[in-house]
């Protein structure tokens, strides 16, 4: 499930009914006191940014797969009789 992409320098992230997206000159700023180069770090970041997004999307696809499997037949049978220690 991809729900993060880069482009032109703009990170466009689509999850359902979710949109945003963050441009690199918007937050470029905040790398002028951390860096030399601040308008590749903000390019950097969002990189990083969509493939931690895009790892959590297939994470979820992960956890819906495991979800959808049929349950043991062990486990679907009601028990018979009282507890069991």
């Amino acid at each position: 499930m991809k729900i993060a992409a880069l482009e032109n320098n703009i990170l466009a992230i689509v999850a359902g009914t979710f949109a945003a997206t963050i441009a690199a000159e918007d937050i470029e700023p905040q790398f002028h006191a951390l860096t030399h180069f601040p308008d590749r770090r903000a390019k950097s970041e969002l990189a990083d940014l969509a493939e931690r997004l895009n790892q959590f999307g297939a994470y979820v696809v992960e956890l819906w797969n495991k979800a959808c499997e049929p349950i043991p037949e062990a486990e679907s049978k009601p028990s018979r009789g009282g507890m069991s220690i």
